[in-house]
Protein backbone atom coordinates (compact mmCIF):
# COMPACT_ATOMS: atom_id res chain seq x y z
CA UNK A 1 0.00 0.00 0.00
CA UNK A 2 2.76 2.38 1.02
CA UNK A 3 4.93 1.62 -2.05
CA UNK A 4 1.72 2.50 -4.05
CA UNK A 5 1.34 5.73 -2.72
CA UNK A 6 5.05 6.55 -3.41
CA UNK A 7 4.36 5.71 -6.93
CA UNK A 8 1.18 8.00 -7.48
CA UNK A 9 2.87 10.89 -5.67
CA UNK A 10 6.32 10.34 -8.03
CA UNK A 11 3.65 10.22 -11.02
CA UNK A 12 2.05 13.05 -9.72
CA UNK A 13 5.01 15.22 -9.10
CA UNK A 14 6.72 14.45 -12.07
CA UNK A 15 3.50 15.57 -14.11
CA UNK A 16 3.32 18.75 -12.42
CA UNK A 17 7.10 19.73 -13.03
CA UNK A 18 6.03 18.76 -16.80
CA UNK A 19 3.37 21.55 -16.29
CA UNK A 20 5.73 24.03 -14.36
CA UNK A 21 8.43 24.10 -17.19
CA UNK A 22 5.96 23.96 -20.40
CA UNK A 23 5.22 27.80 -21.45
CA UNK A 24 2.07 27.93 -20.98
CA UNK A 25 0.88 29.53 -24.45
CA UNK A 26 -0.98 32.85 -23.22
CA UNK A 27 -0.96 34.52 -26.54
CA UNK A 28 -2.08 32.87 -29.72
CA UNK A 29 0.20 29.65 -30.12
CA UNK A 30 -1.87 26.84 -30.43
CA UNK A 31 -5.27 28.71 -31.00
CA UNK A 32 -7.57 26.29 -32.70
CA UNK A 33 -11.19 27.39 -34.27
CA UNK A 34 -13.50 24.46 -35.20
CA UNK A 35 -16.69 24.49 -36.73
CA UNK A 36 -19.68 22.22 -36.89
CA UNK A 37 -21.61 21.40 -39.82
CA UNK A 38 -25.10 22.24 -40.03
CA UNK A 39 -28.13 21.57 -42.01
CA UNK A 40 -31.50 22.78 -42.77
CA UNK A 41 -34.65 23.70 -45.09
CA UNK A 42 -34.38 26.87 -47.44
CA UNK A 43 -35.93 29.92 -45.68
CA UNK A 44 -35.16 28.50 -42.09
CA UNK A 45 -32.88 29.86 -39.59
CA UNK A 46 -29.35 27.79 -39.12
CA UNK A 47 -27.37 28.73 -35.74
CA UNK A 48 -23.75 28.12 -36.86
CA UNK A 49 -20.77 27.61 -33.81
CA UNK A 50 -17.53 27.91 -33.89
CA UNK A 51 -15.07 26.69 -30.92
CA UNK A 52 -12.18 28.79 -30.16
CA UNK A 53 -9.50 26.76 -28.34
CA UNK A 54 -5.82 26.55 -27.22
CA UNK A 55 -3.85 24.17 -25.29
CA UNK A 56 -3.39 24.71 -21.27
CA UNK A 57 0.12 23.41 -19.70
CA UNK A 58 -0.39 20.09 -20.61
CA UNK A 59 -1.22 20.11 -24.23
CA UNK A 60 -4.76 19.88 -23.32
CA UNK A 61 -7.74 22.07 -25.31
CA UNK A 62 -9.10 24.76 -23.24
CA UNK A 63 -11.66 27.37 -23.81
CA UNK A 64 -10.67 30.61 -25.09
CA UNK A 65 -13.84 32.84 -23.59
CA UNK A 66 -14.18 36.70 -25.32
CA UNK A 67 -12.90 36.15 -28.56
CA UNK A 68 -13.92 37.58 -31.56
CA UNK A 69 -15.03 35.75 -34.46
CA UNK A 70 -15.78 37.10 -37.91
CA UNK A 71 -17.86 35.28 -39.87
CA UNK A 72 -17.91 34.71 -43.60
CA UNK A 73 -20.07 32.25 -45.95
CA UNK A 74 -18.70 32.06 -49.49
CA UNK A 75 -16.13 34.93 -49.37
CA UNK A 76 -18.70 37.37 -48.15
CA UNK A 77 -18.18 38.75 -44.38
CA UNK A 78 -21.63 38.57 -42.76
CA UNK A 79 -20.83 39.59 -38.93
CA UNK A 80 -19.36 38.03 -36.07
CA UNK A 81 -19.45 37.13 -32.17
CA UNK A 82 -17.32 36.76 -29.50
CA UNK A 83 -17.19 33.68 -27.61
CA UNK A 84 -19.08 32.47 -24.45
CA UNK A 85 -16.87 30.92 -21.52
CA UNK A 86 -17.23 27.52 -23.39
CA UNK A 87 -15.15 29.03 -26.24
CA UNK A 88 -18.02 29.17 -28.47
CA UNK A 89 -19.31 31.38 -30.91
CA UNK A 90 -22.35 31.69 -32.28
CA UNK A 91 -23.84 33.20 -35.91
CA UNK A 92 -28.09 32.82 -37.10
CA UNK A 93 -28.66 32.96 -40.48
CA UNK A 94 -30.98 32.03 -42.87
CA UNK A 95 -30.14 30.74 -46.89
CA UNK A 96 -33.19 30.95 -49.39
CA UNK A 97 -31.75 28.50 -51.75
CA UNK A 98 -30.94 25.00 -51.69
CA UNK A 99 -26.78 23.99 -52.13
CA UNK A 100 -23.62 23.20 -49.91
CA UNK A 101 -22.16 26.61 -48.32
CA UNK A 102 -18.44 26.91 -47.09
CA UNK A 103 -18.67 28.95 -43.65
CA UNK A 104 -15.70 30.39 -42.50
CA UNK A 105 -14.51 31.18 -39.21
CA UNK A 106 -11.83 34.01 -38.02
CA UNK A 107 -11.12 34.15 -34.45
CA UNK A 108 -8.72 37.26 -33.93
CA UNK A 109 -6.33 36.40 -30.85
CA UNK A 110 -3.65 39.23 -29.99
CA UNK A 111 -4.29 41.02 -33.69
CA UNK A 112 -3.88 37.32 -35.38
CA UNK A 113 -6.71 35.82 -37.19
CA UNK A 114 -7.14 31.97 -37.22
CA UNK A 115 -9.23 30.67 -39.57
CA UNK A 116 -11.77 27.54 -39.37
CA UNK A 117 -13.84 26.06 -41.67
CA UNK A 118 -17.63 24.27 -41.67
CA UNK A 119 -20.08 23.39 -44.59
CA UNK A 120 -23.76 24.32 -44.29
CA UNK A 121 -26.26 21.81 -46.46
CA UNK A 122 -29.11 23.39 -47.27
CA UNK A 123 -32.00 20.80 -48.63
CA UNK A 124 -35.65 21.05 -49.68
CA UNK A 125 -37.80 19.15 -47.36
CA UNK A 126 -39.23 16.51 -50.31
CA UNK A 127 -35.30 15.07 -50.58
CA UNK A 128 -33.72 12.59 -48.33
CA UNK A 129 -30.93 11.69 -46.79
CA UNK A 130 -29.59 8.21 -46.37
CA UNK A 131 -27.86 8.16 -42.68
CA UNK A 132 -24.53 6.35 -42.05
CA UNK A 133 -22.58 5.07 -38.90
CA UNK A 134 -19.24 6.19 -39.43
CA UNK A 135 -17.38 4.95 -37.06
CA UNK A 136 -17.73 1.04 -37.89
CA UNK A 137 -19.82 0.72 -40.63
CA UNK A 138 -17.48 3.09 -43.02
CA UNK A 139 -14.20 2.31 -40.96
CA UNK A 140 -12.76 -0.96 -40.26
CA UNK A 141 -13.69 -1.34 -36.60
CA UNK A 142 -10.76 -0.80 -34.11
CA UNK A 143 -10.84 -0.69 -30.03
CA UNK A 144 -12.11 2.39 -28.40
CA UNK A 145 -8.33 3.35 -27.40
CA UNK A 146 -6.98 3.10 -30.73
CA UNK A 147 -9.84 5.39 -32.90
CA UNK A 148 -9.25 7.95 -29.55
CA UNK A 149 -5.46 8.12 -30.00
CA UNK A 150 -5.60 7.33 -34.00
CA UNK A 151 -8.12 10.22 -34.99
CA UNK A 152 -9.09 8.04 -37.99
CA UNK A 153 -5.24 8.92 -39.39
CA UNK A 154 -4.56 5.18 -39.13
CA UNK A 155 -7.60 3.18 -39.59
CA UNK A 156 -8.60 1.92 -43.31
CA UNK A 157 -12.22 2.07 -44.73
CA UNK A 158 -14.23 -0.55 -45.37
CA UNK A 159 -13.95 -2.60 -48.57
CA UNK A 160 -16.42 -0.94 -51.23
CA UNK A 161 -17.90 1.56 -48.42
CA UNK A 162 -16.46 4.47 -50.66
CA UNK A 163 -17.76 3.42 -54.27
CA UNK A 164 -21.09 2.64 -52.47
CA UNK A 165 -21.91 5.91 -50.66
CA UNK A 166 -21.02 7.50 -54.08
CA UNK A 167 -23.71 6.02 -55.75
CA UNK A 168 -25.96 6.65 -52.96
CA UNK A 169 -25.24 10.45 -53.33
CA UNK A 170 -26.14 10.21 -56.64
CA UNK A 171 -29.89 10.43 -55.36
CA UNK A 172 -30.00 11.13 -51.96
CA UNK A 173 -27.43 13.18 -49.60
CA UNK A 174 -24.88 11.09 -47.13
CA UNK A 175 -25.24 12.33 -43.62
CA UNK A 176 -22.49 10.83 -41.18
CA UNK A 177 -22.97 9.84 -37.33
CA UNK A 178 -19.62 9.45 -35.23
CA UNK A 179 -19.78 9.02 -31.78
CA UNK A 180 -16.36 11.13 -31.29
CA UNK A 181 -16.38 14.82 -30.35
CA UNK A 182 -15.95 17.51 -31.86
CA UNK A 183 -12.27 17.62 -31.15
CA UNK A 184 -12.09 15.66 -34.32
CA UNK A 185 -13.90 17.40 -36.67
CA UNK A 186 -11.12 18.47 -39.07
CA UNK A 187 -9.17 14.73 -38.83
CA UNK A 188 -13.02 12.91 -39.67
CA UNK A 189 -13.09 15.47 -42.44
CA UNK A 190 -9.53 15.11 -43.71
CA UNK A 191 -10.14 10.96 -43.52
CA UNK A 192 -13.40 11.07 -45.70
CA UNK A 193 -11.78 13.26 -48.36
CA UNK A 194 -8.51 11.60 -48.21
CA UNK A 195 -10.78 8.05 -49.25
CA UNK A 196 -12.99 9.54 -51.49
CA UNK A 197 -16.29 9.62 -49.64
CA UNK A 198 -19.07 11.78 -50.47
CA UNK A 199 -18.75 15.04 -49.02
CA UNK A 200 -21.93 15.12 -46.37
CA UNK A 201 -22.48 16.94 -43.23
CA UNK A 202 -21.21 14.93 -40.02
CA UNK A 203 -22.61 14.89 -36.59
CA UNK A 204 -20.13 14.92 -33.62
CA UNK A 205 -20.76 13.91 -30.19
CA UNK A 206 -21.81 17.38 -28.35
CA UNK A 207 -22.10 16.75 -24.67
CA UNK A 208 -23.68 20.10 -24.12
CA UNK A 209 -26.42 19.70 -27.47
CA UNK A 210 -27.04 16.31 -26.68
CA UNK A 211 -25.92 15.34 -23.10
CA UNK A 212 -24.19 12.47 -21.71
CA UNK A 213 -25.57 9.83 -24.20
CA UNK A 214 -24.62 8.62 -27.20
CA UNK A 215 -28.29 6.81 -27.59
CA UNK A 216 -29.99 10.35 -26.61
CA UNK A 217 -27.21 11.83 -28.74
CA UNK A 218 -28.73 9.60 -32.03
CA UNK A 219 -31.72 9.92 -31.34
CA UNK A 220 -32.54 13.87 -31.70
CA UNK A 221 -30.58 13.82 -34.84
CA UNK A 222 -32.50 11.43 -36.21
CA UNK A 223 -35.88 12.50 -35.11
CA UNK A 224 -35.28 15.63 -36.57
CA UNK A 225 -34.02 14.73 -40.54
CA UNK A 226 -36.67 12.20 -40.26
CA UNK A 227 -39.55 14.91 -39.32
CA UNK A 228 -37.88 17.29 -41.64
CA UNK A 229 -37.09 15.58 -44.82
CA UNK A 230 -40.17 13.20 -46.10
CA UNK A 231 -38.32 11.02 -48.07
CA UNK A 232 -35.42 10.39 -45.25
CA UNK A 233 -36.32 6.60 -44.99
CA UNK A 234 -32.88 4.53 -44.59
CA UNK A 235 -29.70 4.13 -42.04
CA UNK A 236 -26.51 2.24 -42.27
CA UNK A 237 -25.25 1.71 -38.82
CA UNK A 238 -22.37 -0.53 -37.12
CA UNK A 239 -24.67 -1.83 -33.50
CA UNK A 240 -27.52 -3.65 -32.80
CA UNK A 241 -28.43 -0.62 -30.51
CA UNK A 242 -28.67 2.10 -33.20
CA UNK A 243 -30.29 0.01 -35.22
CA UNK A 244 -32.82 -0.57 -33.05
CA UNK A 245 -33.50 3.45 -32.46
CA UNK A 246 -33.32 3.17 -36.45
CA UNK A 247 -36.34 1.03 -36.74
CA UNK A 248 -38.32 2.79 -33.89
CA UNK A 249 -38.44 5.76 -35.56
CA UNK A 250 -39.32 3.81 -38.70
CA UNK A 251 -36.19 4.14 -40.78
CA UNK A 252 -35.42 1.13 -42.80
CA UNK A 253 -32.47 -0.20 -41.37
CA UNK A 254 -28.74 -1.99 -42.69
CA UNK A 255 -26.47 -3.13 -40.21
CA UNK A 256 -22.80 -4.12 -40.67
CA UNK A 257 -21.79 -6.99 -38.90
CA UNK A 258 -19.90 -9.65 -38.71
CA UNK A 259 -21.53 -13.42 -40.22
CA UNK A 260 -22.91 -15.12 -36.55
CA UNK A 261 -23.94 -11.96 -34.76
CA UNK A 262 -27.91 -11.80 -36.49
CA UNK A 263 -29.37 -13.79 -33.97
CA UNK A 264 -32.39 -12.75 -32.05
CA UNK A 265 -32.58 -9.45 -34.38
CA UNK A 266 -36.60 -7.81 -35.41
CA UNK A 267 -37.43 -8.88 -39.33
CA UNK A 268 -37.36 -4.89 -40.33
CA UNK A 269 -33.00 -4.67 -39.32
CA UNK A 270 -31.20 -6.75 -42.30
CA UNK A 271 -27.73 -7.57 -41.25
CA UNK A 272 -25.32 -7.41 -43.74
CA UNK A 273 -21.48 -8.52 -44.10
CA UNK A 274 -20.16 -6.14 -46.71
CA UNK A 275 -20.72 -3.06 -49.06
CA UNK A 276 -21.31 -4.93 -51.95
CA UNK A 277 -24.19 -6.48 -49.93
CA UNK A 278 -25.55 -3.22 -49.50
CA UNK A 279 -25.42 -2.00 -53.45
CA UNK A 280 -27.38 -5.48 -53.96
CA UNK A 281 -29.93 -4.88 -51.74
CA UNK A 282 -30.38 -1.01 -52.63
CA UNK A 283 -31.10 -2.06 -56.03
CA UNK A 284 -33.18 -5.30 -55.54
Amino acid sequence: MRKTTYILLAVLALCLTVGLIRKDPAGDSGVKIQGLDAIGLPGESIRFRFRVTRPNWFGLPRALPAATVRFVVEGRSIGGSRTDAKGDAWYELAFDEPGRYVVEGFAEVNGKEHPGTLMAFIVPAHESFVVVDLDDAVAEPDSKIAKWLHHYSRRSPRTGAAAALQRIDGYAHVAYLTERGDGHVESTRDWLEANDFPRGPVFHKDWEWYGGSLYEHNKLILQSMVSRWRGTNLAIVDSRATATLCRSLGLECLWITDPGDESDIPAQIIPVSSWRRVIEILTE
